[in-house]
């Protein structure tokens, strides 16, 4: 015979085990879609090339070296699909160089005294300030005597005796740009843009500077903002 305090304490036995039956299912249902999330994420970095835990900042920090991905929002026309490695940052303001707008403008005509230019060479637009100033991105292994580092193995400079000096060296790997232009901002201008959703900021690279088709360098960049909206 059962009596009904041991059914009682069979009950409460067969309570305490669905309990923990639930509650290791809801553990391992938990961490499969943690392993789930991980895997998407590398993933999707991986298929985007977000190649620095930095992209994936709420918060990613204004500084010299990094681009500045114009919004689909941006009003301004003269940076409607920019993409503009900063140059310069600190207190007295801001100034970058528009990466994706080449001209129809052969450097052999620019710098007629500039001796060996490939004709193919042309003049990239950097900006609506001083036009008439002439900049050059750099990508070398070492700082060329007159340039100045700006990340990993870009140097910028505004001495043509640098460029005439690469091209006479010949490095392998070596390669630059030649920017007329450039874009300014006075101190606190370029954050309140921020602020107001006008650019996304990325780590720059020096691929997209050189590598990459210019007219695909923005559409590539707004895709990872996309990506990175969802998963913030």
């Amino acid at each position: 015979m059962i009596f009904p305090e041991h059914m009682q304490n069979l009950k409460n036995r067969s309570l305490s085990l669905i309990s923990i039956i639930l509650i290791f299912f809801a553990f391992s249902v938990a961490v499969h879609f943690m392993r789930a999330e991980a895997s998407g994420l590398s993933a999707a970095k991986k298929t985007l090339g977000l190649k620095s835990s930095e992209e994936f900042s709420s918060e990613p920090k204004l500084s010299k070296g990094k681009f500045l991905i114009a919004s689909r929002d941006m009003k301004d026309t003269r940076f409607s699909r920019s993409v503009i490695l900063v140059i310069s940052y600190d207190s007295k303001g801001a100034m970058g160089l528009i990466i994706n707008r080449p001209s129809k403008v052969k450097l052999t005509k620019i710098l007629p005294e500039i001796k060996d230019i490939m004709p193919s060479d042309t003049i990239y637009l950097g900006g609506p300030v001083a036009r008439h100033r002439l900049q050059i991105l750099i990508r070398s292994g070492v700082n060329h005597r007159g340039s100045y580092h700006i990340f990993g193995d870009i140097y910028v400079s505004a001495d043509r005796k640098v460029l005439q000096r690469m091209i006479n060296r010949k490095v392998s790997g070596e390669e630059f740009h030649v920017y007329v232009g450039y874009a300014g901002w006075a101190p606190g201008q370029l954050e309140k843009e921020v602020l107001k959703g006008g650019w996304h900021i990325f780590p720059a690279d020096a691929g997209a500077v050189f590598s990459k088709k210019p007219s695909n360098i923005w559409q590539e960049f707004i895709r990872k903002t996309s990506l990175l909206w969802v998963m913030r």
